[in-house]
This record gives structure tokens, C-alpha cells and sequence, in this order.
């Protein structure tokens, strides 16, 4: 079921994004436009450390051709596969929320690969380098990303995210200070950016 078929509000709406893993249902350029699509004009709301919240209008363009080329890949925050610390075992359980919109966002080709399979201390480290507005901090932030064993980043791996431009609509996620990323935190995540999406795909299906 395709977003619009058979959706008369918003309730339909979260319903229909909770039964299935949109990664893995829609075609991901269209997963990639209801991202980016949540992510428009929103900032992290301080009450709900890793979510988002509706800002003022024009806070945050991310509806351009140039985010649309830019950030041209699907990326899951769990990774798909199992073996990085940090992640629930739970979410594997259910590919409604490992393949769903709670458990992803957007990056560039060669960002999204670096990223892979690491864990979430390493993770949200580098959501923070590649939401922070000035070189220097994204310089700083890089030094402090270790993996289990203690090593730090390659040097291509510090480049690839220094080249990688500014992405805001990490932010909120770099926020998200737990230890784990959990099922609930993914649930909440799903819901909320359903709730974001809904405004603009009523008014533009009538």
C-alpha cells in the first residue's frame, strides 16, 4: 500500500507507517523524499532528546535539488545486521521497526558506507561531526569517536566526513545521549516523524 490509498486522516496515516518496513515496501526514492520531507523546517526538540519537532517556517530547507542529489542513500541507524554494541536485540525481531521510518534517515553514497555497521557511541559521534556548523568543531568531534577496541578513525574516514557538507537534520539524532538505541526510541521516533509528514501529504492529496 502506497502512501495516499485509502487515507482520509491522520490517524490512517500512522497506522498504515506502523504495519510495515518502508525500507524494504516503497521504493526508496520515495522513502528518501518523506525523509527529507519530515526533516523540513523541524529542529530537535530539547524535551525528547533524538526527535525532532516543527519549527518556524524556513528553519530548515532540506526540500532542494541539492539535498535531494546530495543525500542520495537510505541509511538505518540500527544497522541491519546484527553485531554492533549499542542497539536493542529487539528491533531485529520486527522489520516494521528495523526497516521502518523510525529507524532511518539520509546520507551520502560514500558517508552511508563508512558508517556501516558501527556501533552507537561511534555512530552518534559522527551524526554530531556531520551536523556541526563549522570545521573546527567537526574536527573535534572526530578525534573523540573510538571504536570498541579504542582505535580512532582513519584519516580517510575523518576526509570522507569533513567532505560530506553540513547535514542539519542530524542533529537531533547526535542528542540521543543513551547508551542503547531501543524500541522505544525507534517507536517514538516512527511516530513522530509520521506526525511531521502528515500536514504536507494531506494538503498535497487532497
Amino acid at each position: 500500500e502506497a502512501p495516499g490509498d485509502g487515507l482520509s486522516n491522520k490517524e490512517d496515516w500512522l497506522r498504515l507507517i506502523g504495519q510495515c518496513g518502508q525500507f524494504q515496501q516503497l521504493s526508496q526514492p520515495l522513502v528518501r523524499f518523506l525523509m527529507l520531507l519530515s526533516a523540513e523546517d523541524t529542529c530537535s526538540d530539547d524535551s525528547a532528546p533524538g526527535l525532532v519537532k516543527r519549527g518556524r517556517p524556513g528553519l530548515l530547507n532540506v526540500l532542494t535539488w541539492r539535498h535531494w542529489t546530495q543525500q542520495g542513500t537510505i541509511e538505518h541507524i540500527v544497522p541491519q545486521s546484527k553485531g554492533a554494541d549499542g542497539y536493542a536485540p529487539t528491533i531485529y525481531d520486527d522489520v516494521r521497526l528495523l526497516h521502518g521510518f523510525g529507524n532511518l534517515t539520509t546520507l551520502p553514497f560514500k558517508v552511508n558506507a563508512s558508517l556501516g555497521k558501527r556501533s552507537w557511541s561511534e555512530k552518534r559521534k559522527m551524526y554530531q561531526a556531520l551536523s556541526s556548523e563549522t570545521e573546527d568543531k567537526v574536527k573535534e568531534v572526530l578525534k573523540s569517536v573510538t571504536d570498541a577496541k579504542g582505535n580512532t578513525l582513519k584519516e580517510e574516514s575523518k576526509d570522507l566526513l569533513l567532505e560530506a557538507g553540513y547535514l542539519p537534520h542530524l542533529k537531533a539524532l547526535a542528542t540521543l545521549q543513551e547508551v542503547e538505541v531501543s524500541q522505544d526510541f525507534v517507536e517514538r521516533r516512527r511516530q513522530r516523524l509520521g506526525e511531521l509528514m502528515w500536514p504536507r501529504l494531506s494538503a498535497w492529496l487532497g
